[in-house]
């Protein structure tokens, strides 16, 4: 985590003073073979971690009326089990930026297991018609959203000439 941060600060003030690209070991140039072998795969897990996540949002915000109306609730309900989970997600946000100073496979296991018991208990909502374990659902799957977990690893271990392709990335994976 942060190897490469001197050389990177480095390299970005040699720039910045003389305006010439005086690469120090590749830090400005993007090369694909910079990525250290280690780092790719936990990478890819991390864009489909984001876009699994996103898609939690995307099925659940058009069907949500529905879904509380079934549950025997008034369909303005809705609104709040589409906001529990970003008022959560903020709320965790905060957890996991300090947890991933020392670790990123704790909060992300974490995070997945939140995330996949919010998901049980609002699909099991319907057949206990409780509308208390819908939005306790949401909440736990807002607890479990990975997005700083996945943003903070990504600058941690993307070089600096290949932050902006990763960051792509990610942006793609959100809105797909």
């Amino acid at each position: 985590r942060g190897r490469n941060l001197k050389r990177e600060i480095r390299a970005v003030a040699r720039w910045r003073e003389t305006k010439e690209v005086d690469d120090d070991g590749g830090v400005l140039k993007p090369s694909l073979s910079q990525m250290e072998p280690e780092n790719v795969f936990p990478l890819i897990l991390n864009l489909i971690s984001c876009f699994l996540f996103m898609m939690n949002s995307y099925i659940i915000e058009p069907s949500s009326a529905y879904y509380v109306e079934s549950l025997g609730a008034d369909d303005a309900l809705a609104g709040i089990v589409i906001g529990l989970t970003p008022w959560a997600a903020i709320a965790s946000s905060v957890c996991y930026s300090f947890w991933t100073n020392y670790s990123y496979k704790s909060p992300i296991l974490f995070a997945v297991v939140l995330s996949m018991l919010g998901n049980i208990l609002y699909g099991n909502a319907y057949g206990s018609k409780s509308v208390t374990m819908c939005l306790v659902g949401r909440v736990l799957s807002g607890l479990g959203a990975p997005r700083i977990i996945n943003r903070r690893y990504l600058a941690d271990a993307t070089p600096m000439a290949l932050r902006t392709m990763a960051n792509a990335a990610f942006g793609v994976a959100t809105a797909v």
